[in-house]
C-alpha cells in the first residue's frame, strides 16, 4: 500500500478559456458595395453617363469556426517524464470526466500538455494546450486551469465544414441570387448555394479543405419600381474538423426598398360579438397580397337587428368609409400606396319593392318624379303606367347618381329591376348613410309616335 501511495495522484482540469466563439467576428478590409438601381429622381445630363454607390453601413465578416470548449467530446492528458520516458503516460477522458477528479498512472514531474478533440473517439482533434512543467505528487489533488487554443490552420491540410443561415423574412418581395464560397486564390467555388423567394436557406457543407475563402452574396430583388441589389464579400476561415458558421439576415432596407402598409377595418358597426382584426400587411410597391383568410363571404355578424354578410374589401383615396374614389380591393390589386382597406356588408333587411312610373309628353309640364326609398341590397320592379300606349320596342331606361354610387338596370320594355345587390355601393357611410338615384325612361307613342318621359328618384340606405 505505500508503494501505491507514493505510484498513483489525481489531478483535476479546469479547462476556463474557450477554444473559439461566435463573438471572435472582427472587421475584414473588404468593404460591400451595393449597386443600388431603384432610385429614379436622377435624370444623367445628354452625353454623360454615372454609376451611383451604397456603401453599406458595416465592413464585411471575418467568419471564423463558432466551436466552442463544450463543442469539444473527448480529450487526451499527456505526461512526458524527461528524465524516465517509461515513467511517461497519456490518459484519455471522455467530456463528462472533465470537471471531476481523474486518477492518473504515475507521479513525478512531467511535461504536461491537453489535446481536444470534437469527437468522442480521439480522432478529430481541433485544439491543445501549451505544453508545460506540471509536479504530480502522491496524495494530492492538482487543480490547475488550462487554456486549450486552436489547433494551428494550414491551408491545405485537413478539411472543415461551412454552415450557413440566410433569413430573409424580413423582404416583401421575391429575392434571386447566389451565395458562393471562393477560394482567395482564385478558381472555381467549392459551394454555390442558390436563394429564391424570400424563405431564404440553411445548410452545412463539408468537407471543405482547410484554408482562407471568399463568401460572395449576390442578390436582387424584383420590386415593381425596379430591381434592386445586394452585394457583399466576407472572409471565410476553415479549420480541420471546425464548422464555421455564417449567418445573414436580410431586410427591406438592404435592397432600398420602402415597402407600403395595408391595414385592415372591419367596419363593423355596431357589431354585438367581436371579431380579431386582421393584421396590417407590408407590400412592396406594385406588389399584391393575400386577403385575410378570416373573412369571408360566409362571415356575418349582428348588430342586434339585422344580420350583415360580409361582401368585399374596398379602399379610398382619404382612408375614410365613404371617401372619394372607393376601389375593390382584391388579391390581385397592386398596391402603389399605404392604404386601409375597409370590410363592405350586406344587410339581411334588403327589400323587395314594386315601382309605378308615370309619363308625360316631352313637350308638356313633366310630372315632380315619384320618391322611392330601397335598402341597399335589396332590388324592385319599376313599370310604366299605361305601358300599352307606347311603342313596346321604344323604352329607353337610364340611372344617374347624386354623388356617387351605382346601381344596375336589368331588363327591356316597359318594366325592369333595379337591383342593389351587386352594386359597388362603396361610398355610403357605415351606417344611416343613403345614395339618391334619378331612375329615368322615354317612350314613344302609339299611334302618333310622340315622345314622353318620366322617372323616380329612388333613395338606397343603409340601416
Amino acid at each position: 500500500m505505500k508503494t501505491l501511495s507514493r505510484k498513483f495522484g489525481t489531478l483535476a482540469l479546469s479547462l476556463s478559456v474557450l477554444l473559439l466563439t461566435a463573438v471572435l467576428i472582427v472587421g475584414c478590409p473588404v468593404s460591400s458595395f451595393e449597386f443600388d438601381t431603384q432610385e429614379a429622381a436622377f435624370q444623367p445630363e445628354p452625353g454623360k453617363a454615372y454609376i451611383q454607390l451604397n456603401i453599406e453601413d458595416s465592413f464585411a465578416l471575418t467568419i471564423l469556426p463558432t466551436t466552442v470548449i463544450g463543442d469539444l467530446l473527448s480529450f487526451e492528458l499527456i505526461f512526458t517524464d524527461p528524465v524516465n520516458s517509461s515513467n511517461s503516460f497519456t490518459k484519455q477522458v471522455q467530456r463528462a470526466a472533465i470537471n471531476a477528479a481523474i486518477a492518473l498512472d504515475n507521479t513525478g514531474t512531467f511535461s504536461f500538455q491537453v489535446i481536444g478533440y470534437i469527437d468522442a473517439a480521439y480522432t478529430n482533434k481541433v485544439g491543445e494546450s501549451v505544453a508545460r512543467t506540471e509536479v504530480i505528487n502522491p496524495g494530492v489533488n492538482t487543480i490547475d486551469p488550462v487554456a486549450i487554443v486552436p489547433t494551428a490552420m494550414v491551408p491545405g491540410t485537413g478539411s472543415g465544414t461551412f454552415s450557413w443561415a440566410i433569413n430573409l423574412s424580413g423582404v416583401h418581395s421575391s429575392v434571386a441570387g447566389t451565395v458562393s464560397v471562393l477560394p482567395t486564390g482564385g478558381g472555381a467555388a467549392v459551394r454555390t448555394i442558390t436563394i429564391s423567394g424570400n424563405t431564404g436557406d440553411s445548410g452545412t457543407h463539408t468537407p471543405i479543405t482547410a484554408g482562407y475563402y471568399y463568401v460572395d452574396v449576390n442578390l436582387t430583388t424584383d420590386a415593381a419600381t425596379g430591381k434592386a441589389s445586394f452585394y457583399q464579400r466576407h472572409a471565410l476561415y476553415i479549420y480541420n474538423n471546425m464548422t464555421s458558421h455564417f449567418p445573414l439576415t436580410l431586410t427591406d432596407s438592404n435592397f432600398r426598398i420602402d415597402p407600403y402598409t395595408i391595414t385592415f377595418d372591419l367596419n363593423d358597426t355596431g357589431n354585438t360579438g367581436s371579431f380579431t382584426p386582421p393584421a396590417a400587411v407590408k407590400v412592396v410597391p406594385g406588389g399584391t397580397i393575400p386577403l385575410p383568410t378570416a373573412i369571408t363571404t360566409s362571415t356575418t355578424y349582428t348588430d342586434g337587428t339585422d344580420t350583415f354578410t360580409f361582401n368585399r374589401w374596398i379602399t379610398t383615396d382619404n382612408d375614410t368609409v365613404g371617401g372619394a374614389n372607393p376601389t375593390v380591393f382584391t388579391a390581385s390589386t397592386a398596391v402603389n400606396a399605404s392604404k386601409t382597406a375597409f370590410a363592405i356588408w350586406t344587410s339581411s333587411a334588403a327589400q323587395t319593392g314594386e315601382f309605378d312610373i308615370t309619363l308625360t309628353a316631352v313637350t308638356g309640364t313633366p310630372v315632380t318624379p315619384s320618391e322611392e326609398t330601397l335598402a341597399w341590397g335589396g332590388s324592385a320592379t319599376i313599370t310604366v303606367s299605361d305601358s300599352s300606349n307606347f311603342t313596346a320596342d321604344g323604352f329607353v331606361w337610364s340611372v344617374a347618381a347624386d354623388g356617387g354610387g351605382s346601381v344596375t338596370l336589368t331588363g327591356t320594355g316597359p318594366s325592369i329591376t333595379v337591383n342593389t345587390t351587386m352594386a359597388p355601393f362603396d361610398t355610403m357611410p357605415a351606417s344611416g348613410g343613403e345614395r339618391k338615384y334619378l331612375i329615368s325612361v322615354t317612350a314613344i307613342t302609339t299611334p302618333g309616335n310622340l315622345p314622353y318621359s318620366g322617372s323616380v328618384n329612388l333613395t338606397v340606405t343603409r340601416p
